[in-house]
């Protein structure tokens, strides 16, 4: 796990097809889904950009921080966890590609990853500099799902709801790995 934490330190930093690690780019860079091996940008063709990325990332890493007792906590809070809470506070509202790097739109997976790991950071880091930004951004994601994802009439969560008519099933796997991911059996 630390050597993914390292990791991820150096990616974040690798400008690349979706952006770069400016704020000035408001971080787009973190909405990279694909590295070579030897943490160099991919630069062919690829669905571009996955905002999940950042989210996952958090959940990972705060899911860490909470359940052991690290050193240097603050360091990965301030160096990695911090840029991709600018990231979802930016982009959570742009369609972007679905986990399976298919389809363009806006999806609940995504936005699912990104409201639960500002929710594991406000928890796990409740002083955070972005405190203000980060609530309100709480708040917008979680009325955005309700509002554009679930269907009172029809009872169901949708993963894509533009796609609706595309679909012949409107079933997707990916609602319930959201909800997977971000309802743990044992929450913080």
């Amino acid at each position: 796990v630390q050597d993914y934490i390292n990791n991820s330190y150096l990616l974040q930093r690798v400008n690349n097809p979706s952006g770069n690690f400016t704020p000035v780019d408001n971080w787009s860079g973190l909405g990279e889904p694909k590295y070579y091996c030897n943490n160099t940008q991919f630069n062919l063709n690829w669905g571009r950009p996955q905002t999940d990325g950042p989210g996952l990332r958090l959940i990972s890493i705060l899911t860490y921080l909470i359940n052991t007792d690290q050193p240097h906590q603050d360091l990965i809070l301030m160096n990695i966890c911090q840029f991709d809470v600018k990231y979802i506070i930016s982009h959570w509202n742009i369609a972007s590609f679905d986990p399976w790097e298919e389809v363009y739109s806006f999806h609940f997976f995504n936005n699912m990853v990104q409201l639960y790991g500002l929710k594991l950071y406000q928890y796990y880091f409740p002083t955070n500099p972005d405190y203000k930004q980060v609530v309100n951004t709480i708040q917008d994601i979680e009325n955005f799902i309700t509002t554009y994802y679930v269907s009172k009439d029809l009872s169901l969560i949708i993963e894509t709801p533009n796609l609706w008519d595309e679909r012949p099933s409107q079933v997707d796997i990916a609602v319930l790995i959201a909800s997977l991911i971000t309802h743990p059996v044992n929450p913080p």
